[in-house]
């Protein structure tokens, strides 16, 4: 039984609002999806986002290691 993703089933680009999804016969690294996920964050300024949102104070790191 082959999964619903498989290339066999796409001959064609599919396309997701402006992303075109392609299926290839290459091989993909373990984390060769987080550099697609990486780029859409940076696109959509997350960073920034989550600075403004959530701002944190920074603080003295070794309170963080001292034992209880």
């Amino acid at each position: 039984m082959q999964s619903k993703l498989s290339n066999s089933h796409y001959t064609d680009p599919l396309r997701v609002n402006q992303v075109k999804i392609e299926f290839t016969s290459k091989e993909i690294t373990s984390s060769g999806g987080l550099l697609i996920i990486a780029r859409f964050l940076e696109e959509i300024n997350f960073k920034e986002w989550v600075e403004e949102t959530s701002p944190m104070e920074k603080g003295n790191i070794q309170r963080y290691f001292r034992g209880s």
